[in-house]
């Protein structure tokens, strides 16, 4: 027989469990929260997402590509990548003896082969712009002890967006952190850009024009991507209306060649 109080605890409602007024009420369920739902569907999603990147290197570099276009220049790829090249360069820096000669820029040096020049050091970095190269001069120990340096930067000073004046000022102040002792010769700009770059055609020509001054009131020589003078026809340009073909470049490289003069 069970006593009142075991018989009262087993009535609904009792122990602090609220009994159903109506026994046949179909029982409610909680209802899960919107934001929930779009949280566990997007942590699934950075899951599968995450999964086939790490097995899949196609799909890998396309995500890193699409990615990297929507950023503003420079991009984190750009960065990562002029960072890299600066610590591998300030290895082979400290290797390079007294009377060397120095390439500093962008793509406009850096595929330039320089084999056939005595002690050339190619420290040029496709796609640095001015601004970037005078921050990483002072790390350079072969700067102060260089015969001869070349200096060709700007291009994409002016594809991030900077003036004409912004980038006279950033070669300004690279220019004056040469040694006095070195023979320098600048490369200029693509002052007649080709098919795709129409619109900063005339910022090319006056950054091209600014920079050419900056030189030779330091009494340095000025060498042009592509001559001014109409007997040399049309800039041979590459797809990309900005680099010169494999013909112009070693045309270029010969120009330099012979603005080294002795030092050579």
């Amino acid at each position: 027989m069970l006593s009142a109080q075991h018989a009262t605890s087993c009535r609904p409602g009792a122990g602090g469990v609220p009994a159903r007024s109506d026994p046949h009420e179909p029982v409610k369920h909680a209802v899960p929260s919107p934001i929930l739902a779009a949280l566990a569907g997007a942590a699934t999603l950075c899951f599968v997402l995450v999964f086939g990147l790490a097995r899949s290197t196609a799909l890998s570099e396309a995500l890193l590509w699409r990615v990297d276009g929507w950023q503003p220049l420079p991009s984190l790829t750009q960065r990562v990548f002029e960072r890299r090249l600066t610590i591998h360069q300030l290895g082979q820096d400290r290797l390079v003896p007294a009377g060397a000669l120095l390439l500093l820029g962008d793509s406009h040096l850096s595929t330039l082969p320089v084999g056939g020049i005595r002690q050339a050091y190619n420290f040029a970095i496709g796609g640095e712009s001015a601004q970037r190269l005078g921050q990483r001069l002072p790390h350079y120990q072969a700067l102060a002890r260089a015969r001869a340096v070349v200096v060709g930067t700007g291009t994409n000073d002016i594809l991030e967006g900077r003036t004409p004046a912004q980038i006279e000022a950033a070669w300004s102040e690279l220019l004056n952190q040469l040694p006095a002792s070195a023979r320098v010769v600048c490369v200029g700009l693509p002052w007649q850009p080709g098919a795709g770059h129409a619109a900063s055609a005339a910022t090319f020509d006056d950054a091209d024009r600014r920079i050419a001054v900056q030189c030779r009131l330091r009494g340095h020589v000025f060498v042009p991507l592509w001559p001014r003078d109409a007997a040399a026809g049309a800039p041979v340009w590459a797809e990309d209306g900005l680099h010169l073909r494999p013909e112009g470049s070693r045309e270029l490289l010969a120009r330099i060649e012979s603005a080294l003069g002795d030092a050579r």
